[in-house]
């Protein structure tokens, strides 16, 4: 249903739309995904032509979308199950303020492509505004939980672990590219749960039991841009074990540097050009000069 008509300023039109329900269909055998009451709203101003034509107050809303099954979405080679369920709301008022909350929940999702899979269960929620006459986004509330979760890597898989994926001060500018600047934190239920990835089964009690790996605690102040990375800051604890350093992509292969202790035991660990060097026995300092290091070279090149 759309509608149109002249408010009560004579200088302004309002538009309306309203879809009680949507459904997408291909030649797939799984059941299609649907929207349930999507509904919006736009005014229109300066359509008496005394002035510029602009935009005025606008909404948007999605009470309800629905993936019975997500192998709807699936491309050829990729294996996808589960089904998921979102909603969204955005307004803007007269002063093109914008504020907007959206949710997602994937039940019993899975994916696999190749020699990597996952599988679990997710709920997102994110919540964002903008100032009038800003180009600005604030991600006041970005919030990812995995429950019940698996990772596959080739013949090697995790046990099942929980993890919460949480962003402050993220803000996003999208008139220079899409920039985005903030904190990330996250906490994985169990580091023990992922060590079948990577490292085998002869060692992996020796290093569960030696590291005495619990939680795992992690932050991050990230800046992302078209074609970039830059990990700034990263600090991340589980039992003994403690991990600092910095990450930067801009090319194909990324440039990073970590600190690894365990106690009074240092280990270094630099990425460059792909290749990794390892640094045993080094010193609590030694990160202070092995990124500059490594970062040089990848401005000067």
């Amino acid at each position: 249903m759309l509608s149109f008509g002249r408010r009560d300023a004579a200088e302004q039109m309002a538009l309306a739309v309203s879809v009680p329900r949507l459904s997408a269909q291909r030649a797939v055998k799984a059941p299609s995904p649907s929207v349930q009451g999507l509904s919006g709203s736009l005014a229109i101003v300066g359509v008496d032509f005394k002035q510029e034509l602009s935009l005025g107050a606008a909404q948007l809303a999605i009470e309800r979308a629905v993936a019975p099954s997500l192998a709807w979405f699936a491309s050829e080679g990729t294996q996808l199950s589960g089904s998921a369920e979102a909603s969204f709301k955005a307004a803007r008022d007269e002063d093109a303020a914008l504020t907007g909350r959206a949710r997602v929940s994937l039940s019993d999702a899975s994916y696999g492509r190749k020699d990597f899979g996952a599988s679990g269960s997710v709920q997102g929620e994110l919540g964002f505004s903008r100032a009038a006459s800003a180009d600005v986004v604030e991600l006041h509330q970005a919030t990812v939980e995995l429950t019940q979760a698996l990772l596959r890597s080739g013949e090697k898989r995790s046990k099942p672990f929980a993890a919460r994926l949480d962003g402050s001060g993220i803000r996003v500018d999208p008139s220079s590219g899409a920039n985005a600047r903030g904190q990330l934190r996250l906490h994985v239920s169990s580091t023990e749960a992922l060590l079948p990835l990577v490292v085998g089964g002869p060692l992996r009690g020796v290093a569960s039991t030696a590291l005495d790996l619990e939680e795992l605690n992690a932050r991050a102040t990230v800046q992302m841009s078209p074609g970039k990375l830059d990990v700034q800051v990263v600090d991340a604890t589980s039992g003994n074990l403690r991990l600092k350093g910095y990450l930067s992509k801009r090319e194909k292969q990324p440039r990073g540097a970590f600190l690894l202790s365990s106690g009074p035991l240092n280990v270094g660990v630099t990425l460059s050009d792909g290749e990794t060097e390892v640094s045993p026995f080094v010193s609590d300092d030694w990160l202070a000069s092995a990124w500059p290091r490594v970062n040089r070279v990848k401005t000067s090149g």
